[in-house]
């Protein structure tokens, strides 16, 4: 029996039954409740940092837990430093599920997945859940840690779980994988604006922009401020909100109290209204 939190005690009651008791430390949203059971086998992951996250697999597929979970505890140890707070949680844990809706869902401190992820080695090379897991896992901070005031502001969960989790794939894969992965998001939110002209920060903005073109943002937005004061930005607006909601005004916001930039423009072009430029480019040799 899998939950959130961390597993105070197993009781075993008279009738033959019995109760699992799981705690969380910190206050949470309670969309992000799970609870998982089957016949479940794990194996530790202990990042350098020492952080310890448990990662399920199904216990007679032991082939698949090398293959499904590479990367993990790196991924733990990167998303700390990127972000300059280290995981927010008192343990943590993947788990895959059947039948599942969505590919992942990032409940805090125990993802869980669709059991298609669960792969041998084989099948790792050509859907390995690396990408998936370092999106999940940045939800902790992004999503669990600080959470969304109310719809329009769903962006600041998932394109930065997009943005964090391509990152992280640039640091395994090269350069190549991270430009294709750019091109991706950026030929998604073109996509999107051929049916509706909503912007990012919208309730309706849909999918194709709060994941791909918020990411494709978050890297531009990054280069205009640099790395510098986009790294100390993103740790003090994280400590500023944790444990509660945030909207994107306070993520405006923090560039102004953190490095005193005013960002009303770069705000009002990509993220409060919707499109793209349009190029009419020429070559002559």
């Amino acid at each position: 029996v899998i939950s959130k939190g961390t597993l105070k005690e197993v009781k075993k009651n008279n009738d033959g039954t019995a109760t699992w008791h799981y705690s969380m430390n910190k206050p949470m949203v309670p969309y992000l409740i799970m609870i998982a059971i089957d016949k479940f086998a794990h194996q530790d992951y202990k990042s350098k940092n020492g952080m310890v996250s448990k990662q399920y697999y199904y216990s007679d597929l032991p082939e698949t837990i090398l293959p499904t979970y590479q990367y993990s505890a790196e991924m733990m140890d990167w998303l700390s430093n990127e972000l300059g707070v280290l995981f927010p949680w008192k343990g943590y844990s993947n788990t895959p599920v059947q039948d599942f809706m969505y590919g992942a869902m990032e409940n805090t401190t125990a993802t869980i997945y669709g059991d298609f992820f669960l792969c041998d080695a084989r099948m790792a090379i050509d859907r390995p859940y690396v990408s998936v897991n370092a999106h999940e896992l940045t939800h902790q901070w992004f999503g669990d840690y600080i959470t969304e005031y109310s719809g329009p502001h769903h962006w600041l969960h998932e394109s930065f779980a997009t943005y964090y989790a391509k990152q992280f794939t640039r640091q395994v894969y090269g350069e190549d994988y991270y430009e294709w992965t750019k091109r991706g998001e950026q030929n998604s939110a073109i996509y999107a604006d051929k049916n509706d002209r909503y912007p990012i920060a919208h309730t309706k903005g849909g999918s194709n922009r709060h994941y791909p073109k918020g990411s494709a943002v978050i890297d531009m937005l990054r280069y205009v401020v640099g790395d510098s004061i986009y790294k100390k930005t993103i740790t003090s607006y994280l400590k500023k909100h944790a444990y509660g909601n945030v909207t994107t005004e306070d993520f405006k916001m923090a560039f102004m109290e953190t490095a005193g930039i005013n960002l009303d423009w770069f705000f009002n072009e990509w993220v409060y209204r919707s499109g793209f430029p349009h190029f009419d480019v020429r070559h002559e040799r």
